[in-house]
């Protein structure tokens, strides 16, 4: 029983860290909850969402779906990770007139700042994304993140604040 307690509170460690955007902690607390149970659920979906290569979230989501597989968030996960692999190297290897519009903004965008802050991973970056150009999810990127459980709003105020305020800078310099 106190074995199942000590997982219990490491967890628990573990999620806060994880809202805390302390990933690195979080993982290696998550790690340690799997190698005592390597049938926890919620672990296998906690490592998804804060490990920053997106090869390895999927591997948690599909051990978790393995695990359960009803588990509707996961499978939601899943399937907009998996799009995101596809896309990712068209992403990546972004070329005429769409590097060109990022490069000729005043500002970055907002996901930059969210990357900058280690707000997101870019695997739930590329979700998102993905899901508001394929109208999965209706509006604002923001707005997505914040719906899906992946930033808070605070978070959210703050790096739209800090936008805003790069972008006011070019015309008080």
């Amino acid at each position: 029983m106190d074995d199942n307690l000590d997982v219990n509170a490491l967890f628990d460690q573990a999620m806060a860290a994880a809202k805390a955007n302390r990933h690195d902690e979080a993982k290696d607390l998550l790690i340690q909850v799997l190698r005592a149970n390597p049938q926890h659920e919620q672990a296998w979906f906690g490592l998804a969402g804060v490990l920053p290569d997106l090869d390895q979230t999927i591997s948690c989501l599909q051990r978790v779906l393995e695990l359960n597989p009803n588990n509707a968030q996961a499978k939601e996960w899943l399937s907009f990770s998996l799009d995101a692999l596809g896309e990712t190297g068209a992403r990546s290897n972004m070329t005429g007139r769409a590097a060109k519009e990022d490069a000729e903004r005043p500002v970055p965008r907002l996901g930059k700042y969210l990357l900058d802050h280690k707000l997101v991973t870019e695997a739930k970056l590329e979700a998102a994304l993905l899901a508001q150009s394929r109208g999965a999810q209706a509006g604002l990127l923001g707005e997505i993140l914040v719906k899906r459980g992946d930033i808070t709003r605070e978070e959210l105020n703050m790096c739209v604040r800090e936008q805003q305020l790069d972008f006011f800078a070019r015309f008080w310099d």
